[in-house]
């Protein structure tokens, strides 16, 4: 087990976080790994809002530690397992990280991690609480995962979900029980994504190799099958099929007696803009996707730019935004995109229907159909004045998800639970679940860093 923290957040010989004689909660966050996606950027940011005078919180991944590690405050710490695979040991070996970091509350982030939390909160008594952010994979869930979906079920354990539409897959697809689903929307930073899109603009662009009248689409996501960008590049294949024969009538058009009815219809410009595709992100299918767009033609029109860091203050490059995943809970992309002020077309799923309100903040199409997507996209690359309204509306919806909300409800979450502590079903064949008091989360004293502890604790640090 390895503890990775930044230069100035002290961590005790003995693999503990040093709190000195402090008596605030401990909230220990489970999680797969830091590397990236909007779960893990979601949890970055919050943990950078929350105040550290109200609650004490450490991370735990069970693997590596990952890029976001380093953009943690200085007052979490994070405790990589480093485990690969399915390890029988993984439940024990996170029992032994909470015991090691006096854990009060245990915060689980989506479904990979239930089963492992469970188990451990059983061997050390800690409140649990189960996040879902919406299915990460398409097709039927793995073993372990439908295992921690029954163990959270026969102990009523209290979930969180990040809309409404994550909370009625919970209670439709893992039969969870509707009154223990808190709903703890996510939340993004209004205020600075519309301020980065408006100074980075030049900037993104450039490093794309587009100018500014190119029409630019992007999309922001790890390359995995439920972001479902297979969809994505087909219905960009038939907008350029479309805006090509469209090109060829327009120069007959711009020659003939109607060419100031054409310089109306696109807003002064000479021709027709050229329309580029942008994929942030990397992940597994990007060699599949990459072959597809050589096979599509698409060469010159689609870029790939692999993992970024900050992606977020690079959406102001976009002229229009989509989001085709097969799934969502709620997308931070999505969001951030509509806070940036950039029209958005979205796939009519999970937390996209709620988040756009059946089509009223933005366009919804069917998920999955390459031709509906190709008719929004054309729409939007026809019609610069509706996009104006488009970005405007999308902005005004965005103002609902201020970061600054979202930390509040989750502060005011974690207080209830341990408060009132979480209600269980009687004994049966796991024991009786143990229940918390005001009493239980006094944090017991740990030994004070010494200099000789803190020298042999920081070789042992690592960075990812």
């Amino acid at each position: 087990m390895g503890w990775t923290v930044p230069e100035r957040r002290h961590i005790t010989s003995a693999g503990t976080v040093n709190r000195t004689t402090e008596t605030r909660p401990v909230i220990a966050h489970v999680i797969n790994t830091l590397e990236g996606g909007g779960t893990e950027s979601m949890l970055q940011r919050l943990l950078c809002r929350f105040d550290h005078a109200r609650f004490q919180h450490v991370i735990i991944s069970m693997r590596h530690a990952g890029r976001l590690v380093t953009a943690l405050p200085d007052e979490v710490a994070c405790i990589a397992l480093g485990l690969e695979g399915r390890s029988p040991f993984a439940a024990w070996r996170l029992a032994r990280a909470l015991r090691d970091c006096g854990a009060n509350l245990v915060h689980a982030r989506n479904l990979g991690t239930w089963l492992d939390t469970l188990l451990g909160t059983r061997m050390t008594g800690a409140e649990t609480v189960l996040g879902f952010h919406g299915f990460e994979h398409a097709g039927s869930l793995s073993r372990s995962c439908r295992a921690g979906a029954w163990l959270a079920r026969i102990t009523r354990c209290r979930c969180t979900a990040v809309s409404l539409s994550a909370k009625n897959d919970l209670v439709s697809a893992l039969r969870m029980p509707g009154d223990r689903i808190h709903v703890l929307g996510n939340g993004i930073d209004v205020e600075y994504l519309h301020q980065a899109a408006q100074s980075n603009r030049s900037i993104a662009r450039a490093r794309w190799g587009v100018s500014e009248r190119d029409f630019v689409i992007g999309i922001v996501g790890s390359l995995t099958p439920v972001k479902d960008h297979r969809t994505l590049l087909l219905a960009f294949s038939d907008l350029i099929v479309r805006t090509n024969r469209f090109g060829a009538q327009a120069a007959t058009l711009q020659a003939s007696q109607h060419m100031t009815q054409w310089d109306a219809q696109t807003g002064g410009r000479t021709g027709i803009p050229e329309a580029r595709l942008v994929i942030m992100g990397d992940g597994p299918e990007r060699p599949q996707l990459q072959r597809l767009a050589r096979e599509l033609d698409l060469a010159g029109h689609v870029i790939f730019t692999g993992h970024v860091e900050n992606a977020s203050s690079s959406i102001g490059g976009f002229d229009a935004y989509v989001c085709s995943s097969r799934n969502e809970g709620l997308s931070n992309a999505l969001l951030e995109a509509m806070a940036a002020r950039r029209p958005v077309i979205a796939t009519d799923v999970g937390g996209n229907a709620e988040l756009l309100e059946s089509g009223r903040w933005g366009r919804l199409v069917p998920v999955g159909d390459r031709h509906r997507l190709a008719d929004a996209l054309q729409d939007f690359l026809n019609d610069p004045e509706g996009n104006e309204r488009r970005a405007s509306w999308a902005a005004e919806r965005a103002a609902h998800y201020d970061l600054a909300q979202a930390q509040e409800r989750y502060e005011r979450f974690y207080e209830s639970c341990l408060r009132d502590g979480i209600p269980s079903p009687q004994q049966g064949r796991l024991g009786t679940p143990y229940r918390s008091s005001r009493a239980d989360f006094q944090v017991a004293p740990v030994r004070p860093v010494t200099k000789s502890t803190e020298k042999s604790a920081v070789s042992r640090r690592r960075l990812p």
